[in-house]
């Protein structure tokens, strides 16, 4: 499912030449992966000078994440830090949440964005505010969704899942990954590829009506989890289990006890990424 060279990812691995000199020769990563990669990655450098998309997606992805620790980071200190640590930024009586520079970034470089040349560093600049933007603003998600401050409340934590889902997304587009493979392999006759996207489109939605929104959303790019949770049982409260459970009582317990299983570990895995909700 990754076509890196699809998208740009080459790379240049020294090789020796008929002189015994190092020639720099281009390589797919998309080819290396596996078997190569642990001593590709000792000679191996991204060729983004020719492809400046690649370049721009992964600016755009650092950005984001580095923001995201440091908000976070920066959030907790003010929280349970010292006294001297800075407070939350004020106009008057009125507390500036970070969303509010997040939007005017995003707003900012991605009309900028559409204007500007790619090839010239300034695009450059522009993914990377556009990153930070975008972090500041998806860190307060459920700030906007409720419509008031929850950030450290219960529902503090669908912040934390957005920030997941748009990294985890955002990084499967830069590294060349299409939704069900669309347009990769154009050996494989129409019929083929139009069977395995409507059976992978089958997966991804069955998982979905299982509650099982993660491996859905994966399962557009990479279809094996589109399958587990197709194939797994449904969430409580999933329309599944609703209308296929009802004269089931023991695997409806089955899915409630995996459901509480992987809540619990998502919420330690969440707060000790963002910090503690539930306050």
């Amino acid at each position: 499912m990754i076509a890196a060279a699809r998208s740009g990812f080459m790379a240049r691995k020294l090789t020796t030449g008929s002189g015994g000199d190092l020639v720099p020769t281009r390589v797919s990563l998309a080819g290396s992966l596996g078997y190569e990669m642990p001593a590709l990655l000792a000679t191996v450098r991204f060729d983004f000078e020719h492809h400046p998309a690649a370049r721009h997606g992964l600016l755009l992805m650092a950005a984001f994440l580095i923001t995201f620790l440091i908000t976070r980071f920066w959030v907790r200190m003010q929280r349970n830090g010292p006294d001297w640590w800075p407070r939350s930024l004020t106009a008057g009586d009125t507390h500036v949440h970070h969303l509010v520079p997040g939007i005017f970034l995003v707003l900012i470089c991605g009309f900028l964005g559409l204007i500007v040349r790619m090839d010239t560093v300034w695009h450059d600049v522009l993914s990377i505010g556009f990153g930070i933007g975008a972090a500041l603003t998806l860190d307060e998600y459920a700030l906007w969704l409720h419509l008031e401050d929850v950030y450290w409340a219960e529902e503090g934590r669908r912040s934390v899942d957005v920030i997941a889902v748009a990294f985890g997304f955002g990084l499967l587009v830069v590294i060349g990954a299409t939704p069900f493979g669309v347009g990769q392999d154009s050996s494989i006759p129409l019929w083929v590829v139009i069977t395995l996207i409507a059976v992978d489109l089958f997966a991804v939605v069955i998982a979905a009506l299982k509650g099982k929104l993660y491996m859905a959303g994966l399962g557009i790019f990479i279809p094996v989890f589109g399958w587990v949770g197709a194939v797994r049982a449904a969430r409580p409260g999933s329309w599944w289990a609703n209308h296929k459970y009802e004269d089931k009582p023991e695997v409806a317990e089955k899915g409630r006890v995996a459901d509480e299983k992987w809540s619990a570990r998502r919420t330690r895995w969440w707060d000790a990424i963002g910090g503690h909700h539930g306050i």
